[in-house]
C-alpha cells in the first residue's frame, strides 16, 4: 500500500514508502488468533445406516487407523451437552433421587442384538416438542467443536437425521429437519454406509427387511443433495472402509 501526503510548505507530495501492504490482513488476522485463544475446530464426521447396517464396526476400525494421529470423541445421535428431555423430566419429578439419569449413550461392538419393534408412530405435537428442546443441544455443538488440539475429530453413530429416518418418526416434516441442519454444526463427512436389505438383515436381523428398506429410503431422501456426502458400500470390508473415510477426511 503506498500511502501520500502533502508537504503544508511546499505542496509538493512526499512519498511515505515503509509501509507494509500486508499490515491490514496481518493485524485481522493476530486479531482472529487473539480472539480465538489458540482454539481449533474439530472435525465431525457421521455415519448413517439403518440398525445393523455396518457403523459401529466401521467406526471401531476407524478408531484404530487413526488414535494415534487424532484426539477422538464419540457421539450417539446427540453431543450430549444437555440431557434427553426425558431424563430432564424425571430429575424434576424425582429432585432427590440419587438414580443416575444423564448417561451419554455409546454404541458398542460387543453389543448383544436383539430384534427391534418400533412403538407406535410419534405425533406431530411431541415431535415439535422434542425438536425444540433438543435443537438446543445441537446448537451448543457449535462450541462443543472447538478443541486446543488441532487433530480432534468428533464421531458420530448417527445424527439428527434419526428423527426423520426411524419409523416411527414418520411423521416428521421434511422441512423442518432440514431447516435445523441449517442451523446446527455441518458434518465435514457425511457417511451412508450401503447394502442390500436381505444382506443387511442376514449379517445382523435387529430389523425386518421391510423396516430396513424404509429407512434406507429415508435417508435417501432427506440427504441426497447433501454437501459432504460419501456412500460407500459395507461389501467392502470393515478395514477399506475406515480408510477410505480417513482419507476423505484428510485423516491421513
Amino acid at each position: 500500500m503506498l500511502s501520500i501526503r502533502y508537504n503544508a510548505l511546499k505542496k509538493t507530495p512526499v512519498k511515505i514508502t515503509n509501509i507494509s501492504d500486508n499490515f491490514t490482513v496481518n493485524f485481522l488476522k493476530n486479531l482472529k488468533d487473539l480472539l480465538m485463544f489458540g482454539f481449533f475446530k474439530a472435525k465431525l464426521i457421521v455415519f448413517v445406516s439403518p440398525d445393523g447396517g455396518g457403523k459401529t464396526t466401521a467406526i471401531s476400525e476407524l478408531r484404530k487407523l487413526v488414535m494415534y494421529n487424532c484426539k477422538i470423541n464419540e457421539r450417539h445421535i446427540r453431543f450430549n451437552n444437555i440431557p434427553r428431555i426425558g431424563q430432564l423430566l424425571y430429575r424434576l419429578k424425582h429432585p432427590f433421587d440419587r438414580k443416575v439419569v444423564f448417561v451419554s449413550s455409546r454404541s458398542d461392538i460387543n453389543t448383544i442384538v436383539h430384534k427391534h419393534v418400533y412403538d407406535k408412530d410419534v405425533p406431530l405435537w411431541k415431535i415439535l416438542i422434542v425438536l425444540c428442546y433438543d435443537v438446543f443441544d445441537y446448537l451448543f455443538g457449535h462450541l462443543s467443536l472447538f478443541s486446543r488440539s488441532k487433530n480432534t475429530i468428533y464421531i458420530f453413530d448417527r445424527y439428527i437425521y434419526d428423527y426423520f429416518t426411524e419409523k416411527n418418526w414418520s411423521n416428521t416434516p421434511r422441512w423442518l429437519i432440514k431447516t435445523i441442519m441449517r442451523l446446527i454444526p455441518v458434518p465435514a463427512l457425511i457417511v451412508v454406509l450401503q447394502n442390500d436389505p436381505e444382506v443387511i438383515h442376514k449379517r445382523k436381523a435387529e430389523l425386518s427387511v421391510a423396516d430396513i428398506r424404509y429407512t434406507q429410503e429415508r435417508i435417501e431422501a432427506l440427504l441426497s443433495g447433501s454437501q459432504n456426502l460419501m456412500r460407500i458400500s459395507t461389501l467392502n470390508s470393515p478395514e477399506e472402509i475406515a480408510k477410505a473415510v480417513a482419507y476423505r477426511a484428510g485423516l491421513l
